[in-house]
């Protein structure tokens, strides 16, 4: 029973927050006082970031990159640094200003070790998809369908077309010169609108 009441004693003790009128609580949910170092703390993800007002985040985010080397003083009476835990969360402590040494060793030892483990998952990622985007693009071919001419100053015309749902065909699909082409006979300039739809192959 009494390594119970201890276990019981140690997490009470561990949920020990700042006193209500902290400064603490203007910038961030879920601060907890720790047992063993007496360091205040919370998750990164608990500090407060709004459309406007980031800045304090997006700062403490560059000190854990290790691109900041030292602790963060924003006028609260606290200095803080952003620090990965042993278990790989990202915490924010809050250190009295008279540990400045201390919190600025801990901002010392961040390493911006993460976004280069990023890219080197990233590579894998990506190479994979295409083969399966190929393999899917070949069981399929364009074809046009309902192509109908219509000159090029008819505007009542390509607005009833449209309306219909067709549209002008790609160079790539027609194999005029571009999106317009003049009449053999007439010299009048042309469109093609239609429908460009995929038709699955099938094997037989």
């Amino acid at each position: 029973m009494s390594t119970e009441q201890q276990q019981q004693k140690q997490f009470v003790k561990n949920t020990q927050k700042p006193s209500d009128d902290s400064e603490l609580w203007a910038v961030a949910d879920g601060w907890k006082i720790s047992q063993q170092t007496g360091l205040t703390y919370t998750s990164l993800d608990d500090i407060f970031k709004t459309q406007n007002d980031h800045q304090f985040h997006d700062a403490l985010v560059k000190q854990l990159n290790g691109k900041i080397k030292q602790s963060l003083d924003i006028g609260l009476g606290y200095l803080f640094v952003a620090s990965y835990s042993q278990n790989g969360k990202a915490l924010v402590y809050a250190y009295d200003p008279s540990r400045k040494e201390d919190a600025d060793k801990r901002a010392s030892y961040n390493k911006p070790q993460e976004p280069q483990q990023k890219l080197e998952t990233v590579p894998e990622a990506a190479n994979q998809p295409p083969p399966q985007q190929q393999n899917k693009q070949s069981e399929f071919i364009k074809i046009i369908r309902d192509s109908i001419e219509v000159e090029a100053d008819d505007e009542q015309g390509i607005t009833e077309l449209e309306k219909a749902g067709l549209y002008e065909i790609p160079v790539v699909y027609v194999g005029t010169n571009n999106y317009g082409y003049f009449h053999p006979e007439t010299g009048k300039k042309m469109y093609k609108y239609g429908r460009v739809v995929l038709k699955r192959i099938t094997e037989e």
